[in-house]
């Protein structure tokens, strides 16, 4: 979920692994750089599957290319979510962000 709404807000691909893997160096001391062949298993198997669903894609090389906030907002606009309360969503999220 926090990769679904960091995308949303404007994350790159980049940035939403990055962020994802600080939960297992919190956790279990597991790094990029100590651990880089774990984080790359860590991030395949479990990171982007989810953004690949959130996307709708079948191919784990595109995931580089999203255009996640337009990818995520479509996605949530089509499970219920109107463009209101994605507006409402979105600026919540990113009061006091600065581009």
């Amino acid at each position: 979920m926090c990769a679904l709404l960091e995308g949303l807000c404007g994350a790159t691909y980049e940035e939403i692994v990055a962020d994802y893997l600080i939960t297992y160096e919190n956790y279990y001391g597991v790094t990029p750089k100590k651990d880089p062949n774990v984080c790359k298993t860590l991030v395949s198997l479990r990171l982007n599957p989810c953004l690949m669903h959130y996307a709708g894609i079948s191919d784990e090389a595109q995931l580089q290319n999203v255009d996640y906030a337009k990818t995520f907002s479509n996605y949530l606009i089509s499970h219920g979510l109107n463009q209101q309360q994605l507006d409402a969503l979105i600026q919540t999220l990113t009061i006091g962000v600065h581009p």
